[in-house]
């Protein structure tokens, strides 16, 4: 396709017609700066603009595709023509649909691949803790550990005085045990907020955090007290929050929750004393003129004190109870009390309360 020629036409069928650039490109309309560029062979026509001009000047398309008016001897040379431009804006289309498919999946490989390292930015990066802890002389309960990528907060609640039933600020010092040597976090009092430093380089935080959760202590006025951390919450769903299942996330310490005759008389086999119920090989137990639920699977008794909020598992290898969130270890290790506790109680136990 000769552009110079269609351009050279395009002047001649203008000037024939008496027409300016100016007054050519207000019948388009176009700029006249476009006309221009058609007659010196700058660029061609787009089609919506070619069909205009063929009836501004009374042609065929395939007479401005070929640069002059078609007569007997050219035109089978002006079908070839037409033919050939009709080929080449047919594979011009697919080029451009091909094009615009590959820009297409590239976003949407730039979208997942950010989503996807977002994910892994932040997924699991919070995480909180309540915390607990219990020696000869105090008892301390309702602290809490707020764990994020960036920073670390920590209250240590409140500490009840045994004996006293005395609820004060204690001046004390945070510590871990490292190697059998002590690190200290913090020294101060008890009821301020500790803010620890930033991001990874803080002493506690999400990478570490399993480490030290069994190795932390505060010292009040000489007297050790070893903390729990009682696992709570941590940003690891996959879905929203109004699609999960309440019945698995940890126990709210601060339930006041009490026997849900109704539903046991509904779902377990009873007599006038005594209620049974046997779920995935666990046996559940109920007196209907007691406030305790008993469970036992294989070697493992465990109870439930609803009255006094008191949790109680017993096996040949391990032993402990939760008192109103508060860990008593029994055995030489507790590790994994906070699985166990989300599985019987959780899971089960807090099925049968209201």
């Amino acid at each position: 396709m000769d552009v110079d020629k269609i351009g050279n036409f395009i002047r001649k069928l203008r000037t024939d017609k008496d027409l300016s650039q100016y007054d050519l490109a207000d019948m388009i309309p176009i700029d006249r700066s476009v006309v221009s560029k058609w007659e010196r062979g700058e660029v061609l026509p787009p089609v919506d603009k070619m069909k205009i001009l063929c009836d501004i000047f009374n042609i065929t398309i395939d007479e401005l595709i070929s640069g002059e008016l078609k007569t007997k001897e050219n035109e089978k040379e002006h079908e070839n023509n037409l033919f050939n431009y009709l080929l080449s804006q047919d594979i011009k289309n697919k080029k451009l649909k091909l094009t615009t498919i590959i820009l297409f999946l590239l976003t949407l490989i730039v979208t997942f691949s950010f989503l996807v390292y977002y994910f892994i930015e932040t997924h699991n990066t919070e995480k909180i803790y309540r915390i607990t802890g219990e020696s000869e002389n105090y008892v301390l309960r309702d602290g809490i550990l707020i764990l994020t990528r960036e920073k670390t907060y920590m209250k240590i609640g409140s500490i009840d005085k045994k004996n006293t039933y005395e609820i004060d600020d204690y001046e004390i010092t945070l510590y871990y045990m490292k190697d059998g040597k002590r690190e200290d976090i913090y020294t101060g009092n008890s009821d301020l907020v500790l803010k620890d430093m930033y991001g990874y380089n803080a002493v506690l935080n999400n990478s570490n955090i399993d480490n030290i959760k069994n190795n932390l202590y505060i010292d009040i006025d000489g007297e050790e007290v070893k903390l729990n951390l009682l696992f709570d919450y941590n940003n690891n769903n996959y879905v929203l929050d109004d699609w999960i299942d309440y019945n698995n996330d940890p126990v709210n310490f601060n339930d006041n929750l009490e026997i849900d005759i109704d539903k046991i008389k509904k779902e377990f086999k009873c007599d006038d004393i005594f209620c049974k119920k046997i779920i995935n090989n666990i046996e559940i137990n109920y007196l209907l003129s007691d406030d305790l639920i008993y469970l036992s699977e294989e070697d493992i008794n465990i109870s439930y004190d609803v009255s006094n909020r008191k949790f109680i598992y017993l096996s040949d290898i391990l032993n402990f109870d939760i008192t109103n969130g508060v860990l008593n270890c029994k055995s030489s290790s507790c590790d994994n009390y906070e699985e166990i506790y989300n599985k019987y109680y959780t899971n089960i136990i807090k099925n049968y309360l209201k």
